[in-house]
Protein backbone atom coordinates (compact mmCIF):
# COMPACT_ATOMS: atom_id res chain seq x y z
CA UNK A 1 0.00 0.00 0.00
CA UNK A 2 1.46 3.45 -1.24
CA UNK A 3 1.73 5.93 1.66
CA UNK A 4 -0.62 9.01 2.14
CA UNK A 5 0.34 11.79 0.72
CA UNK A 6 1.04 14.83 3.24
CA UNK A 7 -1.57 16.98 1.88
CA UNK A 8 -3.91 14.80 3.11
CA UNK A 9 -2.47 14.03 6.47
CA UNK A 10 -2.17 18.03 6.87
CA UNK A 11 -6.10 18.33 5.79
CA UNK A 12 -7.07 15.77 8.05
CA UNK A 13 -5.40 17.16 11.08
CA UNK A 14 -6.95 20.61 10.56
CA UNK A 15 -10.03 18.88 10.73
CA UNK A 16 -9.35 17.09 13.98
CA UNK A 17 -7.88 20.61 15.50
CA UNK A 18 -10.99 22.26 14.58
CA UNK A 19 -13.12 19.20 16.18
CA UNK A 20 -10.87 20.35 19.55
CA UNK A 21 -11.87 23.70 19.58
CA UNK A 22 -15.87 22.00 19.31
CA UNK A 23 -15.05 20.49 23.11
CA UNK A 24 -14.73 24.28 24.47
CA UNK A 25 -18.47 24.34 23.66
CA UNK A 26 -19.09 21.79 26.50
CA UNK A 27 -17.01 24.25 29.15
CA UNK A 28 -17.76 27.91 28.10
CA UNK A 29 -20.33 27.22 25.76
CA UNK A 30 -19.03 30.51 24.10
CA UNK A 31 -20.09 32.16 20.51
CA UNK A 32 -19.18 31.43 17.11
CA UNK A 33 -18.25 28.45 17.97
CA UNK A 34 -18.04 27.14 14.55
CA UNK A 35 -16.46 29.95 12.82
CA UNK A 36 -13.48 29.31 15.83
CA UNK A 37 -13.69 25.55 14.82
CA UNK A 38 -13.18 27.11 10.88
CA UNK A 39 -10.55 29.10 12.48
CA UNK A 40 -8.07 26.63 14.30
CA UNK A 41 -8.24 24.59 11.13
CA UNK A 42 -6.67 27.67 8.72
CA UNK A 43 -3.85 28.64 11.98
CA UNK A 44 -2.85 25.11 11.42
CA UNK A 45 -3.06 25.30 7.55
CA UNK A 46 -0.74 28.51 7.27
CA UNK A 47 1.28 27.85 10.18
CA UNK A 48 2.60 24.45 9.30
CA UNK A 49 5.38 25.78 6.64
CA UNK A 50 6.61 28.95 9.32
CA UNK A 51 6.97 26.36 11.96
CA UNK A 52 9.14 23.98 9.84
CA UNK A 53 10.73 27.05 8.87
CA UNK A 54 11.43 28.17 12.03
CA UNK A 55 12.87 24.55 13.63
CA UNK A 56 14.77 23.75 10.80
CA UNK A 57 16.96 27.58 10.70
CA UNK A 58 16.85 27.43 14.85
CA UNK A 59 20.34 26.57 15.52
CA UNK A 60 22.19 25.50 18.92
CA UNK A 61 20.11 25.29 22.26
CA UNK A 62 21.19 28.98 23.33
CA UNK A 63 20.11 31.90 25.38
CA UNK A 64 21.92 34.14 22.82
CA UNK A 65 21.20 32.72 19.90
CA UNK A 66 18.44 34.62 18.01
CA UNK A 67 16.94 31.88 15.86
CA UNK A 68 16.30 30.23 18.96
CA UNK A 69 13.92 33.35 19.76
CA UNK A 70 12.35 33.24 17.09
CA UNK A 71 11.25 29.61 16.98
CA UNK A 72 9.73 30.25 20.25
CA UNK A 73 7.99 33.16 19.13
CA UNK A 74 6.34 30.89 17.05
CA UNK A 75 5.59 28.32 19.49
CA UNK A 76 4.23 30.97 21.85
CA UNK A 77 2.11 32.65 19.29
CA UNK A 78 1.05 29.10 17.90
CA UNK A 79 0.11 28.42 21.93
CA UNK A 80 -1.82 31.60 22.60
CA UNK A 81 -3.57 31.65 19.36
CA UNK A 82 -5.28 28.11 19.94
CA UNK A 83 -5.82 28.95 23.38
CA UNK A 84 -7.77 31.86 22.90
CA UNK A 85 -10.17 30.19 20.58
CA UNK A 86 -10.66 27.73 22.59
CA UNK A 87 -11.72 30.02 25.81
CA UNK A 88 -13.41 32.65 24.30
CA UNK A 89 -16.31 33.76 25.82
CA UNK A 90 -16.85 37.25 24.46
CA UNK A 91 -15.06 40.57 24.35
CA UNK A 92 -15.73 41.57 27.61
CA UNK A 93 -13.60 38.61 28.80
CA UNK A 94 -10.77 39.72 26.81
CA UNK A 95 -8.73 41.03 29.38
CA UNK A 96 -8.29 38.37 31.67
CA UNK A 97 -8.29 35.99 28.95
CA UNK A 98 -5.03 37.64 27.34
CA UNK A 99 -3.78 37.65 30.70
CA UNK A 100 -3.98 33.69 31.42
CA UNK A 101 -3.07 33.02 27.66
CA UNK A 102 -0.07 34.99 27.75
CA UNK A 103 1.83 33.13 31.15
CA UNK A 104 1.25 29.91 29.08
CA UNK A 105 2.36 30.83 25.81
CA UNK A 106 5.97 32.74 28.28
CA UNK A 107 6.33 28.70 29.98
CA UNK A 108 5.16 27.28 26.67
CA UNK A 109 7.36 28.95 24.86
CA UNK A 110 10.43 28.66 26.82
CA UNK A 111 9.87 25.01 26.89
CA UNK A 112 9.97 24.27 23.50
CA UNK A 113 12.22 26.91 22.46
CA UNK A 114 15.69 26.05 25.36
CA UNK A 115 13.95 22.64 27.78
CA UNK A 116 13.45 20.43 25.12
CA UNK A 117 15.91 19.31 22.95
CA UNK A 118 13.65 18.79 19.82
CA UNK A 119 14.37 16.61 16.82
CA UNK A 120 15.44 17.66 13.19
CA UNK A 121 12.02 18.19 11.48
CA UNK A 122 10.61 15.25 9.88
CA UNK A 123 10.12 16.88 6.83
CA UNK A 124 13.21 19.08 6.12
CA UNK A 125 13.65 17.22 2.67
CA UNK A 126 10.37 18.92 1.72
CA UNK A 127 12.17 22.58 1.39
CA UNK A 128 14.44 24.32 0.03
CA UNK A 129 16.84 24.37 2.85
CA UNK A 130 19.97 26.42 1.42
CA UNK A 131 20.82 29.52 3.76
CA UNK A 132 18.77 32.45 2.96
CA UNK A 133 20.02 35.71 1.44
CA UNK A 134 20.17 38.74 4.02
CA UNK A 135 16.69 40.36 2.64
CA UNK A 136 15.20 36.80 3.77
CA UNK A 137 16.91 36.98 7.08
CA UNK A 138 15.98 40.55 7.97
CA UNK A 139 12.58 40.01 7.55
CA UNK A 140 12.34 36.52 9.75
CA UNK A 141 14.03 38.36 12.40
CA UNK A 142 12.00 41.59 12.02
CA UNK A 143 8.55 40.21 11.22
CA UNK A 144 7.75 38.96 14.84
CA UNK A 145 8.31 42.79 16.19
CA UNK A 146 6.00 44.01 13.48
CA UNK A 147 3.46 41.45 14.22
CA UNK A 148 3.39 42.14 17.78
CA UNK A 149 2.91 45.61 16.91
CA UNK A 150 0.13 44.96 14.56
CA UNK A 151 -1.69 42.51 17.39
CA UNK A 152 -1.23 45.45 20.22
CA UNK A 153 -3.42 47.18 17.51
CA UNK A 154 -5.55 45.20 17.42
CA UNK A 155 -6.31 44.13 20.84
CA UNK A 156 -6.51 48.30 21.51
CA UNK A 157 -9.06 48.82 18.58
CA UNK A 158 -12.52 48.14 19.90
CA UNK A 159 -13.25 44.88 18.36
CA UNK A 160 -16.50 44.65 17.58
CA UNK A 161 -16.65 40.97 15.27
CA UNK A 162 -13.67 38.93 17.02
CA UNK A 163 -13.50 36.59 14.00
CA UNK A 164 -11.83 39.97 12.42
CA UNK A 165 -9.85 40.10 15.20
CA UNK A 166 -8.43 36.36 15.35
CA UNK A 167 -8.52 36.05 11.20
CA UNK A 168 -6.07 39.40 11.82
CA UNK A 169 -3.46 37.57 13.83
CA UNK A 170 -3.34 34.28 12.01
CA UNK A 171 -3.36 35.89 8.77
CA UNK A 172 -0.43 38.57 9.92
CA UNK A 173 1.71 36.27 11.97
CA UNK A 174 1.88 33.06 10.01
CA UNK A 175 1.95 35.32 7.12
CA UNK A 176 6.24 34.40 6.65
CA UNK A 177 7.52 31.24 6.32
CA UNK A 178 11.43 31.22 5.59
CA UNK A 179 11.66 28.37 3.30
CA UNK A 180 9.36 27.48 0.24
CA UNK A 181 8.87 23.83 -0.35
CA UNK A 182 10.36 22.18 -3.16
CA UNK A 183 8.05 22.04 -5.98
CA UNK A 184 6.21 18.21 -6.17
CA UNK A 185 3.50 18.04 -9.00
CA UNK A 186 2.91 21.75 -9.74
CA UNK A 187 3.03 24.99 -7.29
CA UNK A 188 -1.23 24.50 -6.39
CA UNK A 189 -0.21 20.85 -5.31
CA UNK A 190 3.13 21.66 -3.67
CA UNK A 191 1.33 24.68 -1.66
CA UNK A 192 -1.79 22.82 -1.21
CA UNK A 193 -2.67 22.67 2.40
CA UNK A 194 -1.79 26.75 2.59
CA UNK A 195 -4.02 27.48 -0.15
CA UNK A 196 -6.66 25.60 1.44
CA UNK A 197 -6.13 27.66 4.65
CA UNK A 198 -6.29 31.29 2.95
CA UNK A 199 -9.26 30.10 0.87
CA UNK A 200 -10.73 28.69 4.35
CA UNK A 201 -9.79 32.22 5.87
CA UNK A 202 -11.22 34.25 3.11
CA UNK A 203 -14.51 32.32 3.85
CA UNK A 204 -14.71 32.36 7.34
CA UNK A 205 -14.08 36.36 7.16
CA UNK A 206 -17.00 36.86 4.50
CA UNK A 207 -19.69 34.27 6.42
CA UNK A 208 -18.80 36.78 9.51
CA UNK A 209 -19.18 40.20 7.80
CA UNK A 210 -22.42 38.70 6.02
CA UNK A 211 -23.65 37.59 9.40
CA UNK A 212 -22.89 40.74 10.97
CA UNK A 213 -24.58 42.83 8.32
CA UNK A 214 -27.63 40.52 8.45
CA UNK A 215 -27.73 40.74 11.78
CA UNK A 216 -29.06 44.64 12.70
CA UNK A 217 -31.54 45.19 14.71
CA UNK A 218 -34.56 46.96 14.06
CA UNK A 219 -35.38 50.60 15.54
CA UNK A 220 -37.78 49.79 18.31
CA UNK A 221 -41.01 52.93 18.18
CA UNK A 222 -41.38 53.51 22.00
CA UNK A 223 -44.88 53.12 22.85
CA UNK A 224 -46.61 56.35 24.21
CA UNK A 225 -46.62 56.24 27.81
CA UNK A 226 -50.28 56.09 29.49
CA UNK A 227 -49.77 57.44 32.81
CA UNK A 228 -47.83 60.64 31.02
CA UNK A 229 -49.92 64.07 31.56
CA UNK A 230 -52.21 64.67 28.63
CA UNK A 231 -52.59 68.05 27.26
CA UNK A 232 -55.62 69.65 28.08
CA UNK A 233 -57.61 71.52 25.64
CA UNK A 234 -60.23 74.08 26.19
CA UNK A 235 -63.19 74.95 23.95
CA UNK A 236 -63.31 78.61 23.45
CA UNK A 237 -67.37 79.50 22.60
CA UNK A 238 -67.71 82.87 21.42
Amino acid sequence: MPPVHQNYVNLVYAILFGLVISVSWLIWQGPDLLLRMALASVMFLLARDVLAGAAIFRGPRKIGNPKRWVYAYYHALYFAVFMMLFNWRGTDELPQLLIGTAIGSVIFAGMMGFAVKAKDHAYTHHFETEMPGKLRQIVFFGWPLLAMASFFGLIRYQITNPVVFFAGIIFLGFLFPLYQRKTMGGFVWTNFPRIVGYGLLAAVLAISVLASVLEQEPVAVPEPDPTAAQPIYQELSP
